[in-house]
């Protein structure tokens, strides 16, 4: 599901951001396909009177370990399936086998023998908005919530790697449902129409299993018909209201697990994870909260129900290897690290981040992720979602240091957001760890927009090595693929796009040090952008000049920061530049400057306001070319 890509570019120099166009892949980013006719569901109601255009598969379930079962449990050949004819009627329910037409499809059969039986088909380019099914499922109740005969419902938009519809009916937990009844020693759905939103154009995977119990006792059964981008026409033998018989996956979601084991609900204000780990709690998210307890790991695979759930930190740095997938969002709340590595995680809903730290070192696929103010988002996997960084979040790609890839989906910033880099060294690796430097990566057709602070860190980085200097004209991309926005970092200016966007990290020295002759090196952010439109200024011999009372002579630009900056202007790169010059303001650009009598602009404040070198005796003016 995740596959590779090659990223467009986008970099950090020792002296200026820049927004260019680069081929270099990742390999680690979201394959984007791009389908060449749209196409339908084939043979959707099985009129051909058999199973074409689809696939088969299939096998016997007798672990319990995972649920709902993985899908190597169907690997095989199919237990049962059987092309059912208009007329016929189903021996235990009495509910007619066909919902339109002359053919539908059965799934399993009425023996009990660890069965499984799965239908699967890839629709590329689907020309429709919305994919519309029949389905009745024939289960009958024996044990727990996770060892039942059940039927699973999977849609993934193969375009943008999400899970969109993700539904598991164990006959367990589907006796206490209003869309079930009970029919002598089983429970029937009858017939119900799911309804899933899709988008024109996408390639999606569709996966329909029915399984038996996992101990050869009890079976289960499910029909299928009707699939289409319109509400079939049910039969005039068919019970069927689509007033009340349209069923969305993101609202009827059963839980999986029941019983007297409480699920992760609202019973209480939270369940631990020493609760999950002896059994004293479901793995299910029913709207409640899993607080940790310990530093140790979570295993257990999590269901995430339409109510959704919140995982607390509670202080501690917590693996959680078994994954997320679910009808419902998540939120991140407590000090601390969450990590998500290991299992893919695909929930319907977005992911918030609300308090600490959650590091994506698998895979995430969510509608979206969101960084609350003093919270943070970082690690060295893929995110498939946009993301939104708040005002007072943080945005810290990698881990000390390392590569996070957000695969179709845009980044932003608020205003007084944080972008946070490490800088230990200036070879990009993108297998991160020492010597290296952080990298957010996006794939092709995604935007980033810049705002808010970037924040670099040369020392304390953990498991780095701590003792790298930039020098002058040093290049660090720390964010490459897509296309740069129209917001800015620091300072107010906005982003140019396509030749010439640049921000800045300089090293810089104070006239102290300097005086001193003290070396040691300190990277600031500026706005380079102001000194971009400065140089085109001057290729119209136009120039501009700082406020007066600066105390320093007009000067000219020199020669080589000149070339320096037609270089840059011929990319379209966000990069971070090294460089000697102090003072953000030292370069006006068009309406950026203020003279004598005016106020400073915003981005003269905020400079002041993060201790930052205002304009001042330092300030260099710029002249014409030539001068």
């Amino acid at each position: 599901m995740f596959g590779s890509a090659t990223p467009n570019s986008l970099g950090l120099k020792g002296a200026g951001i820049k927004s260019a166009v680069s081929v270099t892949a990742l390999g680690i980013s979201l394959a984007l396909a791009a389908p060449a006719l749209a196409q339908s569901v084939v043979n959707p109601g099985f009129e051909t009177g058999d199973a074409s255009g689809w696939v088969l598969s299939g096998g016997t379930w007798t672990s319990t370990a995972v649920w709902p079962p993985v899908d190597s449990t169907w690997a095989g050949a199919p237990n049962s399936v059987t092309i059912t004819n208009a007329g016929d009627v189903d021996p235990f329910t009495g509910t007619p086998t066909v919902f339109a037409g002359n053919h539908a499809i059965r799934l399993n059969d009425f023996t009990p023998n660890y069965g499984v039986t799965a239908l699967a088909q890839t629709v590329n380019g689907y020309a429709g908005n919305k994919l519309y099914y029949a389905w009745n499922a024939v289960l009958e109740p024996s044990h727990g919530p996770t060892d039942s005969p059940s039927f699973i419902i999977k849609v993934v938009d193969k375009t943008t790697g999400k899970v969109i519809n993700n539904i598991a009916y164990s006959a367990y937990t589907a006796q206490n449902t209003t869309i079930f009844r009970t029919a002598g020693r089983y429970v029937t759905s009858d017939w119900k129409v799911e309804d899933i939103d899709m988008i024109a154009g996408h390639d999606y995977d569709l996966l329909f299993v029915a399984l038996d119990c996992p101990y050869g006792a009890h079976s289960g059964y499910v029909y299928v018909d009707g699939f289409g981008n319109a509400i079939p026409g049910a039969n005039a033998n068919v019970d069927f209201d689509p007033l009340t018989d349209i069923t969305r996956g993101s609202d009827v979601l059963i839980p999986i697990p029941g019983g007297n084991t409480p699920d992760i609900d609202l019973a209480k204000s939270f369940y631990t994870t020493t609760e999950l780990t002896d059994g004293d709690v479901n793995p299910n998210f029913v709207g409640g909260t899993l607080q940790s307890d310990t530093g140790a790991a979570i295993s257990t695979a999590l269901t995430v129900q339409t109510q959704g759930g919140t995982i607390d930190t509670n202080g501690f740095d917590v693996d959680l290897t078994g994954g997320l997938t679910g009808a419902g969002g998540m939120t991140k709340v407590g000090e601390g690290t969450l990590t998500l590595s290991n299992a893919i995680s695909t929930i319907n809903e977005g992911f918030a981040v609300n308090a600490g730290t959650l590091a994506v070192n698998s895979a995430l696929s969510s509608l979206n992720v969101t960084v609350g103010s003093g919270a943070t988002l970082g690690g060295t996997g893929t995110i498939v979602a946009d993301v939104a960084v708040g005002s007072g979040g943080t945005l810290a790609p990698g881990n000390s240091p390392g590569t996070l890839v957000v695969a179709a989906g845009d980044v932003t910033l608020a205003d007084d957001a944080t972008f946070a880099v490490e800088i230990d060294g200036r070879t990009y690796d993108a297998a991160g760890g020492a010597g290296t430097y952080d990298r957010l990566a996006l794939t092709t057709g995604a935007t980033f927009e810049p705002n808010g602070v970037v924040a670099p860190t040369l020392r304390g980085i953990t498991g780095g090595n701590n003792t790298f200097t930039p020098v002058v004209g040093d290049t660090f991309t720390v964010v490459e693929g897509g296309a740069v926005g129209t917001g800015a970092f620091e300072f107010g200016h906005p982003a140019h796009v396509g030749t010439g966007g640049e921000h800045a990290l300089r090293r810089d020295l104070s006239p102290d040090q300097r005086h001193a002759g003290d070396d040691s090196d300190q990277l600031r952010d500026v706005r380079h952008g102001q000194r971009l439109e400065a140089q085109r200024n001057l290729g119209r011999g136009r120039a501009r000049s700082l406020p007066s009372g600066s105390g320093r002579p007009h000067g000219c630009v020199p020669a080589a920061l000149r070339r320096a900056l037609r270089v840059q202007r011929r990319t379209a790169r966000l990069c971070l530049l090294a460089d000697q010059r102090r003072n953000p303001c030292r370069y006006a650009a068009d309406g950026a400057g203020f003279g004598a009598g005016r106020q400073p602009d915003r981005a003269h404040r905020r400079a002041g306001a993060l201790g930052l070198p205002a304009c001042g005796p330092d300030a260099r003016p710029v002249h014409r070319a030539g001068s």
